[in-house]
């Protein structure tokens, strides 16, 4: 599998045999399901319905007039309402410097944990 990246636009193409049943194009789109009944609307064959994914996308799959498969989706973490980070400082002392503080704040950790947690279920 490869992927191109262009902006905010991404593809991965996967190898195979030059035939639709070896084939498969996949997108990466700003919303899904607003695509997917737009595709439905006009006529195109969906193969599978828009639905949460457990590799963090939440996708669909249609089949072309020459019978590729084409794959569109959204990113999870990218959906629903802004996550509330509350700040705390907490003190503690660093290895190897006993009696030295330092000022942490939770809130840029729990943020860190949180981009960390996107990028693991993103490529799984």
């Amino acid at each position: 599998m490869a992927g191109a990246n262009l902006g905010n636009v991404q593809m991965f193409l996967q190898q195979g045999a030059p035939n639709p049943k070896g084939c498969s194009v996949y997108f990466v789109v700003g919303n899904a399901d607003e695509l997917c009944e737009c595709q439905r609307a006009n006529g195109v064959e969906i193969i599978a319905e828009p639905g949460d994914r457990p590799y963090g996308l939440r996708d669909y799959r249609i089949r072309d007039l020459h019978g590729y498969e084409l794959g569109f989706g959204h990113h999870l973490f990218n959906a629903g309402p802004p996550l509330k980070i509350e700040r705390v400082d907490v003190s503690f002392a660093g290895p190897g410097d006993v009696g030295l503080f330092q000022r942490v704040s939770l809130g840029v950790l729990n943020a860190w944990m949180l981009v960390c947690a996107s990028l693991m279920l993103a490529h799984r």
